[in-house]
């Protein structure tokens, strides 16, 4: 009788609660970060991106022989693109893409160029100078993720 009766109970009884995953439970990661060297006065890092039916979100210009984030995006429904999303910072500097790294003086239309054929996985190096005691700028000094890192 006792075994007619655990026939009946539902699955969850057995088990535990039934809970239901997100979409995105099993999806692979956006973006990865890796902080390659840090010291006092900068922040070597790389960023691996996939870049799945959305754009990075990055606007780039030469400034003193460097590449550097002029402006980071969202995107239409004014969520942050990928490179904000990850903890790109206006004024960091973009060194590489994939294995390839810029010499100084590098054109901007030839960075551009590189990240269009890049494709749905890209690779961006960075490096973030860090402010000093007396410098008055605007922007943070440290990488988001880097910082979780360094605490």
């Amino acid at each position: 009788q006792n075994m007619n009766n655990m026939n009946n109970l539902p699955f969850s009884y057995y088990r535990g609660r039934l809970n239901i995953l997100e979409t995105t439970f099993l999806a692979p990661p956006r973006f990865r970060l890796i902080v390659d060297r840090h010291n006092e006065s900068f922040t070597d890092f790389t960023i691996a991106f996939i870049r799945i039916a959305e754009k990075l979100g990055i606007t780039i210009k030469e400034l003193d022989g460097e590449i550097v984030i002029h402006n980071l995006h969202t995107n239409v429904n004014n969520q942050p693109c990928l490179a904000m999303e990850s903890g790109i910072c206006i004024y960091d500097i973009l060194t590489g893409i994939n294995s390839e790294f810029f010499s100084p003086g590098v054109e901007v239309q030839d960075v551009i160029d590189m990240l269009d054929l890049a494709g749905k996985y890209v690779v961006l190096h960075f490096t973030r100078r860090h402010k000093s005691i007396d410098d008055n700028s605007s922007f943070s000094p440290y990488h988001k993720c880097a910082q979780m890192l360094l605490d």
